[in-house]
């Protein structure tokens, strides 16, 4: 199980709010989705403030703040993307702070595809691996780390067709399902966060 600190960020000065209700942007990583929503729902009803929140990959996100996006707040995937764009100039000086850690597991819909220690990984029965873009995704990377350090990267991504596309990571890690063209992978890496009900 690999854990990664993931941040929250300012990056646009926060104004004080008018007397009426306001909007605060949100962009955040697609691994918080389920809880920024829940949180978004409570904050609204608390405070009668609208979260405009938009959702994507840490690197997708980072590239839009850096282009003028105009969030007020970043809840990354990881704590190095928020740093980048602190030291940047991009991002208000010492409003990181660490507001989660996360957790990268091995998924499966089908039962017998998953086991505690990753065995499963090593068989025949993984035909399909899901992880999300490495280049853009902090818990991708992590899942390419992880298969480097088991010895089974070249097996299962190099060797074979990953499917790294955010819906068919959606697809493989929610229940919600997505229509994509490619058949779903049997496993997928993601975040814990994504996996639950």
């Amino acid at each position: 199980m690999v854990r990664t600190a993931v941040a929250l960020l300012l990056v646009g000065w926060v104004l004080p709010m008018p007397v009426g209700a306001a909007e605060v942007h949100v962009a955040v990583a697609a691994n918080f989705t389920a809880p920024m929503q829940k949180l978004a729902g409570m904050f609204e009803r608390q405070t009668g403030h609208r979260v405009a929140a938009s959702f994507g990959s840490t690197g997708k996100l980072a590239t839009q703040i850096q282009n003028g996006a105009p969030f007020e707040v970043f809840l990354a995937a990881d704590d190095e993307t928020p740093a980048k764009l602190e030291r940047s100039g991009h991002a208000v000086s010492g409003s990181r702070v660490t507001y989660a850690i996360g957790r990268l597991v091995l998924w499966s819909r089908e039962s017998g595809r998953v086991d505690g220690d990753g065995a499963v990984l090593r068989g025949s029965t993984v035909d399909r691996l899901a992880i999300a873009d490495p280049r853009l995704a902090p818990y991708g990377a992590a899942a390419v780390q992880t298969l480097r350090a088991l010895g089974l990267y070249e097996r299962l991504l190099h060797d074979r067709p990953a499917c790294t596309s955010r819906s068919c990571s959606r697809r493989c890690c929610s229940t919600q399902g997505a229509t994509v063209p490619l058949p779903p992978p049997s496993s997928a890496f993601c975040a814990a966060s994504r996996c639950a009900p």
